[in-house]
């Protein structure tokens, strides 16, 4: 069985984040998104 990658998301835009893990997530990847660099 195959692992799914996790991609990772930074951007300061919540708008920006919520739109990619949006069209990522639909797409069948999990996505973690962070807000800064600080955050990971």
């Amino acid at each position: 069985m195959h692992e799914i990658a996790t991609i990772y998301i930074v951007d300061d835009d919540a708008a920006v984040r919520d739109s990619l893990r949006w069209v990522i997530e639909s797409n069948g990847w999990r996505v973690e998104t962070f807000a800064s660099a600080e955050g990971l």
